[in-house]
Formats: structure tokens, C-alpha cells, sequence
């Protein structure tokens, strides 16, 4: 039973929920820079706690907290009724100043207690501690900012939380912080948090998944071809995915036929699968471009990598690249072989140029033409690995890649005769963007 517990304390308020949270990352959605626009993701299982502690001082005014918190107390005990967290949530306003310690002494209670098995702590706020305990010597001294001692106690004590193995991330709207001040107030955040910082101050999403008990999930960083420069110079971007072998076990085909909806996690992981397909910007030589999706296929126990031809050399306007690997399921007591298709969808240089290589008749031609050429690399690969029995595929593209794997899907479900024609059966799971 998944139950939730909100608890107020001096300055800060704390949002437990019990009993549900597996894994937590956050993520940037490439294709909203101009927005920033930023997503939490929270799988949810019956074995661990996630607490969100919220900073509700005077300067968090304008986040969307509305009532006065002036003592530590539970309003709230565990309830899986999400109308009176709701409830709750519109009575809060904003005042005073932020007592971060006291929170995270109230998780550190709820860890004592020893009901769960892994705790997340989400920490949201806009500024460094300016209330509650103090400690003259810790990791900050008087030249660091006024408020040293404040946030000494609140280091000290994230030291303790860290080692009884509670995951720290730390959520900062950086836009609320002086410039005086700033720098500091990074630094504070970045030093508490042992899973990750992010200055959201374009605004932040939650995304709760419920993750079945049986089910095995992997969760990881991952890169991508989309360069990014922080204070080690210029390297992929990165960011999280989660990832189990559950998202196969449902027929596309029922999906289809009995008009289910299709399963989000699975397409926000085909999305990374597809971003890591991208050429890497940092990469010089063409060998290596492939070396983001073949790293996050092998943390995901694919086999048997293989990029074609065209990824492994500098790109033309008629060349397409892919990826494939394999690895074994077993659904209902059946085995199949789940292939990984990805085509690459960024950083593909001139291949753009096969974009307005229209024909006169039929398909478009450039399109059709890389399709073609992607099959191919499909019946090679699975005749070279003597691929047999029942198969599942898992196909993904982006912009020119979409357009081409959209192809592919279409050409294969047509009853197209290749490799996997060979094989008992063929599932396929599409996602294009």
C-alpha cells in the first residue's frame, strides 16, 4: 500500500512519502532548452521512503506556497489520499527564515526508525540556512557569508544522513539568490547532495511511476550528443534513465488491438536510447561517435553490440547510421530475443542533406533510401549472430531518424521478407520523435 506523510517544521516544510520511492533522477528535456523546463522523476515501490523537504522562508514567496509554518508538527498522518495532501499544500504561505537543520533532523528520525529500506531526500529551497542550530567549525568560516555557522550545523548534519546511506539531492531556485551571495549558496547545495544539484528556477516537474514489487529496474546516468561546457571544459550532456525488462512483456500487438494506451516509461526510455544514438560532438574519430548508446546498452545487459557502417565513418547526404544489440527475455515462460534498434537522430552532419532528395514517385526518396539501408543492417546482424526463435524489436528515431524508422516499422509490418522473416514470430515496438 503506498501511504504518504507531510510533516511542518521551523521555516521548512517536509513531505514524506512512505513506502513507495525507489529511485529518483532529474532530467532535462533537450528539446525545451529555451524553456529549461525540468523533470523529477520518482519510481515509486513498497519497500523505501522519499521525503520532499521545502524550504518555506520569506524568500520562497511566488513558488506557489501559500500559509504560516511557525512550529515543527504533523499535519498530516500516512495517507494514500492524495486530495489532502492537496489540502494541505494550498494552506502553506511563506514566512521567516530557513531552519534546514530542523528538517533534516526529522528525517534523520525516520531513518532511525528503521521502517524502510533506502531513504531519498528531495531538498527544495532558494537559499542557505539562516536559522537554528549552529557549529563554529565546520566546512565554512566567516569569510564565506554571515550565516556560516547555520550552515555549518546543516553540513554537518547531511554528513550523518549521508552516511546511514540516505540519497541527497538538492533543487535551488537560483534565480531568488543575490548575487553577493550566490556563489556560496551553489557551493552549500552541491556539498550537502550526494545524488545530484539543479538550479530549477525555471520551474520543476514531478513524475511519480509506481514500479510493481517483482519488477527488476535499473537506473543510471547515461550521455549524449548534445555538448555542454561547466567548469571542466566541454563534454555530452548527461542525465538519468530507468530501464526494466517489464516494459516488453506486454504484446504490441494487444496494445493495439484492445486500444491500450501505450506505456510512458517505455517511450521516455526509447527517447534516451535515441539521444545516446546521437554522433557524439566530443568524439573526433568516427569509430567512436557510437560509444554513448553502446555505453547505455551494455548498462542495460545488452550484448553483442554492432554500429553500422555509415556510424563509423564521416557522414554523407546519403549515409544513415545505426545500432543494434540483443538480449534474451523470458515472458510467460517463452524466450525471446528483444533486438535494440536505434537510428541516429543527431549529429549526423551532411546527412541532413537527403532531407530534400524528394524523387518523383512513391516514397521520399532519401527517407526510403536510408530505410533500405537499414534493414539490410538489421538482416546481417541477425543472421551473423544465427538470431532464432521468437523476437521482440525495439526501434527509435528522432527528426530524419523518425522518418526513416517510421519506414522500417511500416516496411516490416507490410510483411516485408528478411532475416527475422525466418524467425517464429516478430513483435514490434516503435517510438519516434
Amino acid at each position: 500500500m503506498k501511504k504518504i506523510m507531510m510533516s511542518l517544521l521551523l521555516g521548512v516544510m517536509l513531505i514524506g512519502q512512505l513506502s513507495v520511492a525507489h529511485g529518483l533522477g532529474v532530467e532535462e528535456n533537450p528539446f525545451l532548452q529555451t524553456s529549461n523546463e525540468k523533470i523529477v522523476k520518482v519510481n515509486l515501490d513498497e519497500t523505501t521512503l522519499i521525503v520532499f523537504l521545502i524550504d518555506t522562508s520569506r524568500t520562497m514567496r511566488g513558488n506557489g506556497i501559500q500559509t504560516t509554518i511557525d512550529e515543527s508538527r504533523t499535519i498530516i498522518e500516512p495517507t494514500k489520499d492524495r486530495g489532502v495532501i492537496q489540502e494541505k499544500l494550498t494552506t502553506l504561505t511563506c514566512q521567516g527564515k530557513s531552519d534546514l537543520t530542523a528538517g533534516l533532523k526529522t528525517v534523520g528520525k525516520l531513518v532511525e526508525s528503521k521502517q524502510f529500506t533506502k531513504t531519498n531526500l528531495i531538498i527544495i529551497s532558494d537559499n542557505a540556512p539562516t536559522s537554528g542550530e549552529t557549529l563554529q567549525k565546520g566546512t565554512y568560516k566567516r569569510k564565506d557569508i554571515y550565516s556560516y555557522k547555520f550552515a555549518n550545523a546543516a553540513d554537518d548534519f547531511a554528513k550523518v544522513l549521508k552516511s546511514a546511506r540516505v540519497s541527497i539531492r538538492t533543487l535551488a531556485f537560483m534565480d531568488h539568490v543575490a548575487n553577493t551571495t550566490k556563489d556560496f549558496t551553489q557551493r552549500f547545495f552541491e556539498n550537502i547532495q550526494n545524488a545530484s544539484f539543479v538550479d530549477i528556477s525555471q520551474g520543476i516537474d514531478f513524475l511519480f511511476e509506481y514500479i510493481e514489487p517483482n519488477q527488476t529496474l535499473l537506473s543510471g546516468q547515461f550521455d549524449y550528443g548534445v555538448t555542454v561546457e561547466d567548469r571542466k571544459g566541454k563534454r555530452d550532456a548527461s542525465t538519468q534513465f530507468y530501464y526494466t525488462d517489464d516494459y516488453f512483456k506486454q504484446s504490441s500487438y494487444i496494445t493495439q488491438r484492445q486500444g491500450l494506451s501505450y506505456n510512458s516509461s517505455l517511450a521516455t526510455m526509447s527517447l534516451n536510447l535515441e539521444l545516446s544514438a546521437w554522433g557524439s560532438p566530443t568524439q573526433a574519430n568516427y569509430l567512436f561517435k557510437s560509444n554513448n548508446v553502446k555505453d547505455l546498452l551494455n548498462k542495460l545487459d545488452f550484448k553483442e553490440f554492432e554500429a553500422n557502417d555509415d556510424f563509423k565513418f564521416k557522414p554523407t547526404k546519403d549515409s544513415i547510421g545505426a545500432v543494434l544489440a540483443n538480449k534474451k527475455l523470458k515472458v510467460d515462460q517463452e524466450d525471446y530475443t528483444l533486438l535494440a534498434l536505434a537510428i541516429r537522430g543527431g549529429g549526423y552532419e551532411s546527412e541532413w542533406a537527403s532531407n530534400v532528395t524528394l524523387g518523383t514517385s512513391g516514397q521520399h526518396q532519401g527517407f526510403d533510401k536510408a530505410s533500405q539501408d537499414v534493414l539490410t543492417f538489421l538482416d546481417s546482424y541477425v543472421i551473423k549472430h544465427k538470431i532464432q526463435g521468437k523476437i521482440k524489436l525495439w526501434l527509435t528515431g528522432y527528426s530524419r531518424a523518425a522518418a526513416t524508422a517510421n519506414l522500417v516499422a511500416g516496411s516490416l509490418n507490410n510483411g516485408r521478407k528478411n532475416a527475422t522473416s525466418n524467425t517464429q514470430s516478430c513483435e514490434y515496438v516503435c517510438f519516434l520523435f
